[in-house]
């Protein structure tokens, strides 16, 4: 079975609506980090602000879906999102099969509703899982992070319903 997507032509310089999709398992294990990455508006860093959970998408390396919710969300800065990791099992099996994410961002008090999408990456030492730890414990005392996911931001669509559902921002 064929899968499509649209996607870019780099060569031709214009987007094509019907580009082959190599099966799931090479397909992650040989893609490259992209080259350019999406920046998150100040609206939307404030929507990270104003939720609490935040639910994560991922998938292992022969597409079986898991979503999990996750409560240490913190976006260090427009283009990069971490996230503690204290429970996760399927995730990380996912994450280190298949290195891509979705984040849903929406909650009460939240104007907009987000999804994001990204490259992770898992690190389990180094001053940014230090200064994670650290984050953790001070919110939640007696609470162990086991690592840290970072998400390298690289498609932003917009989830409120209405004509512009579903659009790329960026």
């Amino acid at each position: 079975m064929d899968c499509w997507s649209r996607g870019y032509d780099s060569e031709q310089g214009f987007w094509i609506d019907r580009i082959p999709i190599p099966p799931f398992r090479s397909f992650y294990r040989n893609r490259q980090q992209p080259v350019c990455m999406a920046q998150m508006s100040p609206e939307i860093m404030e929507a990270f602000r104003s939720c609490r959970i935040f639910p994560l998408a991922t998938a292992s390396g022969n597409g079986e879906p898991n979503v999990a919710p996750m409560g240490a969300v913190y976006p260090r800065d427009n283009e990069t999102i971490w996230i503690g990791n204290q429970f996760m099992k399927t995730t990380i099996s996912n994450v280190m099969e298949n290195p891509r994410a979705c984040l849903y961002v929406w909650g009460p008090g939240v104007r907009g509703c987000y999804k994001i999408k990204g490259d992770v990456r898992i690190e389990t030492e180094g001053k940014n899982y230090e200064t994670m730890r650290r984050e953790v414990a001070k919110v939640k005392p007696g609470l162990f992070c086991r690592s840290l996911l970072v998400m390298k931001v690289t498609e932003i669509y917009e989830c409120l319903p209405g004509d512009h559902a579903g659009d790329r921002l960026a």
